[in-house]
């Protein structure tokens, strides 16, 4: 996001000097200049929306392009460097996965709400004391 706001503001610094430096017929005026300066900016955001809406569909590391998928990481949380903890959502039903750099471990499946967060108080204090050792 912010690379796009530094773009846009980047094009309409650029835009406001070259109508500034351009050279202007008589009759022009600043309104004139202004709105070449508009529509300039509106044509450079028309094509960083249509790049973004491309991407969106055909790339997937970008938010909001699976919204049908059939699985969901729902919430992660992260014990140590390579260890964490993912809740993940695969056709309705919720899994609690442990994921380390060496495996993936099944912990529960179809956790309730207090059972996670049991489960997961467990998880993050045996990690805590499997670090200290």
């Amino acid at each position: 996001m912010r690379y796009i706001i530094f773009i846009i503001v980047l094009s309409l610094f650029s835009s406001a000097y070259c109508a500034s430096t351009a050279p202007v017929a008589y009759d022009s005026s600043i309104f004139m200049a202004s709105l070449r300066v508009l529509w300039g900016l509106l044509i450079v955001l028309g094509i960083i929306f249509a790049v973004y809406t491309l991407a969106r569909k055909k790339l997937s590391f970008l938010p909001g392009s699976n919204e049908s998928a059939n699985i969901r990481i729902i919430e992660t949380k992260h014990l140590m460097p390579k260890k964490s903890l993912h809740l993940i959502q695969v056709r309705d039903k919720e899994y609690l996965i442990g994921v380390t750099d060496q495996s993936i471990t099944l912990l529960s499946s179809e956790p309730d709400r207090k059972d996670f967060r049991n489960i997961l108080d467990e998880a993050v204090t045996g990690a805590e004391e499997h670090a200290k050792q």
